[in-house]
């Protein structure tokens, strides 16, 4: 029993609801590509799915990294979604063309998981920054970690972050916040 009330304390409600909508958007995202059933999001998400395929992990991560980050471009919740805090769908985020850190790292998750990227080998990481949050895409390959940031295509080792503290991990197969890789 007290491992069952534990478990239910970790869950994250908010990372729930996106996962939710997340797994909405892979119905249509898994129509456009088997069916040719597309909207005009998932037609992008299509395109991005396919940069630099057949290329290394490594040149695709980083192919696709720069071309989300290029193509959302940077805005607050409050402006995008009317609210103070939303963490959207990947299609949603493309449909609005803008979004915060949060949306840009979901989006490229998603986009990673569907090229074929484990989503145990992926992260959403929430860390923190002369006290303001931010939230940045943690990826295993080429035997390490590295992290992905919307602000900026460079793709860093995470062994040479020393700049952010992580305050919690999620991954797209869970519910709740998992350990962190980061300790």
């Amino acid at each position: 029993m007290k491992w069952l009330l534990l478990a239910a304390l970790l869950i994250d409600p908010k990372w729930v609801d996106t996962l939710n909508r997340i797994a909405g958007d892979q119905v249509m995202i898994d129509q456009c590509v088997k069916e040719n059933i597309c909207s005009r999001e998932t037609k992008e998400f299509a395109r991005l799915m396919a940069i630099a395929e057949g290329e290394s992990d490594h040149a695709r991560i980083g192919k696709i990294n720069a071309e989300i980050n290029a193509s959302v471009c940077r805005d607050t919740d409050l402006r995008v979604w009317h609210v103070e805090d939303f963490w959207a769908s990947p299609l949603a985020t493309i449909h609005a063309g803008r979004g915060d850190c949060d949306d840009i790292a979901i989006l490229k998750l998603v986009v990673f998981r569907n090229i074929g990227i484990a989503s145990s080998r992926m992260r959403l990481a929430v860390v923190k920054n002369h006290n303001e949050q931010h939230a940045v895409v943690l990826i295993f390959f080429d035997g390490g970690w590295f992290m992905l940031n919307s602000t900026t295509n460079t793709i860093v080792p995470l062994n040479l972050v020393t700049y952010y503290t992580f305050i919690t991990e999620f991954e797209l197969d869970s519910p709740a916040a998992v350990d962190l890789v980061v300790p």
